[in-house]
């Protein structure tokens, strides 16, 4: 089957398309720390990785909290809220496949 399907540019657009709406407020190696924690995160759970025994929401808040200064509360919310639901949904969806 050659479909030509690469995981790791899909993680790598999804931590984008996750972090885009706060990109704007960070440095560029800020952006690229988050980026690269967060395709960590995906890759893991995309390698049957087991879910974070704190939940999503911890990762997530630990994954945009070295980055909070930069954000308004609603920005980081947001940031947390985006990030917690495609990790469930990214894993949800390993489930069902």
């Amino acid at each position: 089957m050659g479909s030509g399907f690469d995981m790791h540019a899909e993680i790598a657009q999804l931590a984008e398309r996750i972090i885009e709406p706060v990109a704007e407020r960070l440095t560029a190696r800020q952006l690229d720390e988050l980026m690269a924690v967060t395709r960590e995160v995906f890759e893991q759970l995309d390698a049957g990785s087991a879910v974070p025994e704190p939940g999503f929401g911890a990762v997530a808040c630990g994954i945009i909290e070295p980055v909070r200064t930069n954000l308004s509360d609603s920005e980081y919310r947001r940031a947390v809220d985006r990030l917690t639901g495609a990790m469930a949904a990214f894993c949800q969806g390993q489930r069902v496949a």
